[in-house]
Formats: C-alpha cells, structure tokens, sequence
C-alpha cells in the first residue's frame, strides 16, 4: 500500500526533473536491463520511478518498525536487483533531518541526481562485471526426472531427481512457486556423496500439472559449492491420471 500510495506523489516529481534524472538511469539500465525486465520496468526512466519509491518505502519502515526491519528491506530490495537502494534510503535521511536546507522533496532532486550520477552508476558497472562471471561460473541444470515439459508422468513415482554440472552447497535450495503448485515434499530432499544429484521424495497427484521454479530473482537456493547461483529454471510436468 505505501509503496503504491510514494508513486502518486514521487513520479510526477522525477518526471518534472527528468533532464537530470533519466541520464543517469539510461546509463544504469544496460547493466541491470534483464533483472528489470523480469519486473516489467522496460527503461531508464520506470527503474527511477521505483528506485525512489523503493527508498521511501525504506524509510517508512524504518520510521514504523525499526532499524532491523528497514536493513531487511534494503537488503531484500538490493537482492532483487536495486542495489543502489540502501544508499538512496540513508540519502533520504538528510531530506529528513534537514528540512530548513530542503523545505520539499522536490527541492531535494538535485543530491538524488548527484547520488545517481556518482555512486549508482559505478554500482551498475559493477553488476555489470559480477553478472558476467556469475554466467561464466554458474551451475547448469543438466536433467531431471521426471523430464522437464513431460505430460504422462507415472503417478506412482516417488522422487524427483535433479541432476547437475558441477557441486552444489549443501542443504541449500529454492522451489519457487505456490503450495498448490509444488509437489508434496516428503521429507527433506538429499544431495548425493558428489553433491550433484538431489534427490526429492515426493508424492504426486494423479492428473495434477505442477509448475515452479528452481530459483528465483529473489530466492537463490541452488548455489554451487562456489557461491554462484543457478539461473532460474522453469519446470513444469504433469502426471497421469
């Protein structure tokens, strides 16, 4: 609700002040343009929309619960890609405690577009660099049972198994999706001696189509023993009935 309620106030202000804000985001948009697309923030311009209401909402939570919770939300907004976040959120803070210098937001524009303009951009050209030795280095999905995409899935089976290139961190690992989405887990799944094979019980719904992902934007489970991240992965299978 706070988050929509910052945008009828704050994107009309970016708008106004676009000759300065919408540089540095076309600037910053290649490095992070397929995470931002993931979310349907399609340029510069609509990144910077939701950076400045992405910091607000930080500030709002530090205000209402409390320093743990605003660095929980800061960290949750880097991970899903706005990693120029909590230094906004904390900028933010000088709006708030020096409202003499800065009688409104809009007056404040000037340090935001300095922020953006000094710091954010090296942060995007740093993703830039760290995504690109994820991809290099990142584990890859090599097969599963039951196959990704099959349609006459044996209800009786009782495990799937996930098959991958490389070692993989131990206990650790993200199917995304809804309940009624997932199949039941029975018990906890199990990786191999090799730490390449994860073994899930499960128990299947006859007729039942399951959809999820293994990872996510967000949720990074699948890592290798490296500390690089799956890809997601989009599976989906049904089962006979």
């Amino acid at each position: 609700y706070v988050h929509e309620l910052c945008h009828a106030y704050t994107n009309r202000i970016v708008d106004a002040h676009k000759d300065v804000l919408e540089p540095p985001a076309n600037r910053i948009y290649p490095a992070v343009a397929r995470r931002m697309q993931r979310m349907a923030y399609a340029n510069g311009l609509t990144m910077m929309y939701e950076s400045v209401v992405r910091a607000c909402v930080v500030r709002f939570i530090l205000d209402r619960q409390g320093k743990d919770a605003a660095r929980k939300e800061a960290e949750a907004q880097a991970s899903a890609g706005f990693v120029w976040v909590p230094g906004l959120a904390e900028l933010l803070g000088t709006y708030e405690k020096d409202r003499a210098t800065y009688p409104t937001f809009e007056s404040f524009v000037p340090e935001i577009a300095r922020f953006f303009d000094e710091k954010a951009v090296a942060m995007a050209d740093d993703i830039a660099r760290k995504e690109k030795e994820a991809a290099e280095k990142a584990p890859h999905l090599l097969g599963m049972t039951p196959e990704n995409g099959a349609v006459d899935v044996d209800p009786a089976l009782d495990a799937m198994i996930l098959r991958f290139d490389q070692p993989m961190r131990d206990q650790s690992w993200s199917f995304v999706a809804s309940k009624e989405n997932l199949p039941e887990f029975v018990g906890q799944p199990s990786f191999d001696a090799t730490r390449k094979i994860l073994t899930v019980k499960v128990k299947l719904r006859p007729g039942a189509t399951y959809r999820f992902n293994l990872n996510s934007d967000r949720f990074k489970g699948f890592t290798s023993a490296e500390g690089f991240a799956l890809a997601p992965v989009s599976v989906t299978f049904t089962v006979r009935k």
